[in-house]
């Protein structure tokens, strides 16, 4: 059994959502008065009403989805200088919405927005300074902005810094994208917490930290993130991690994650409750869990299966049901199930 050693992907949105306003959040008057004025202000000059008219038709929000309208009135406030408006008309022009694609208009627009305070625009123009730069001293230019934003804890903004540092043969620095990586998990994001986690236990950021990994994998798995509670479980049933019980802090975190569908840690209960391992044992639950996770394809669970149908435990004796289970076990890779099928099949007198 070897914890999950797969970084669990920083994904974010390449470009950030548009802003929305916070009318939207609020008590509906009348759907149809509150566009009619809207759409009076909006012809009348305000650029709030422009842009908050613009973001209607982008989401369809009391009027039909429409993104040449929106860009229409996002174009209008955004000429107002309003940095809204800005970033918003940027978010169109880098998806291509309404309007086609341009990622250099779009940088322009979110540099002017960015200029403004705008903190997702300093997000997004970075990444666009990014992907055109040619060079270090454009790379840096472009961090400047991403810091920023990272500085005002936009948690994009720290992912692509740690992306940076750790790929990027010019940014390359180990230390700084542990840094950021630090400041995301601190931030509260769950896939950060078990990067971090990782690296700790690892010791791919320096010196090996059980206790730190432990932590972080504690603090994702609040957040219910399976992974987190199976690389726990593994470290209280391999390493001293503090804990009173080991076996009853693995049990507990590979439960965790098997009642959300992990299929590893689906086989771990199985393995457990088959032992009395951490709980009571009982062989007919531990082949339901089993059972999980061979229904996905997990070859150990079949093998499992395979040879309690043989030996009656927890489940009725059955040897043909036990060539089945151990048929698919063979085929997903399983060589003991292979070896075991070949004997069984001969004693059975079945065909190979």
């Amino acid at each position: 059994m070897n914890p999950s050693n797969r970084l669990v992907p920083l994904s974010c949105l390449a470009i950030c959502l548009a802003s929305t306003p916070a009318w939207l959040h609020s008590a509906p008057v009348s759907l149809k008065q509150r566009i009619s004025s809207l759409q009076q202000r909006a012809e009348a000059g305000d650029a709030r009403a422009q842009n908050d008219l613009a973001v209607r038709y982008d989401k369809g929000i009391g009027v039909d989805e429409d993104d040449l309208v929106a860009v229409k009135w996002y174009l209008r406030a955004a000429r107002q200088d309003l940095p809204e408006a800005q970033f918003n008309l940027g978010v169109m022009l880098s998806k291509g919405l309404g309007i086609p694609r341009d990622d250099q208009l779009a940088l322009s627009w979110f540099l002017k927005a960015a200029k403004q305070g705008h903190i997702e625009a300093r997000c997004n123009a970075g990444k666009l300074m990014i992907a055109k730069a040619s060079d270090p001293a454009e790379k840096q230019e472009a961090l400047t902005w991403i810091r920023k934003a990272a500085d005002a804890g936009v948690i994009e903004a720290l992912l692509e810094l740690v992306d940076l540092h750790s790929s990027d043969p010019d940014l390359k620095s180990p230390g700084e994208a542990m840094s950021w990586l630090q400041k995301a998990a601190e931030s509260g994001h769950a896939p950060s917490q078990y990067n971090l986690a990782l690296a700790h236990e690892k010791g791919t950021a320096g010196p090996q930290n059980i206790p730190a990994a432990v932590l972080w994998y504690t603090r994702a798995a609040k957040q219910g993130l399976p992974s987190a509670h199976y690389n726990l479980a593994v470290l209280h049933m391999n390493v001293p991690t503090g804990a009173p019980d080991p076996h009853r802090a693995a049990y507990q975190a590979f439960r965790a994650a098997a009642d959300k569908g992990h299929t590893k840690s689906q086989l771990q209960i199985g393995l457990m409750e088959l032992k009395g391992q951490g709980t009571r044992r009982d062989a007919v639950n531990a082949a339901r869990w089993f059972r999980l996770a061979a229904d996905k394809g997990d070859a150990k669970a079949q093998y499992q299966l395979g040879w309690m149908r043989l030996y009656g435990i927890g489940l009725a004796e059955d040897a043909a049901l036990a060539v089945d289970w151990w048929t698919k076990a063979a085929a997903n890779g399983n060589e003991t199930a292979r070896a075991n099928l070949a004997q069984l099949k001969a004693q059975l007198a079945l065909p190979d």
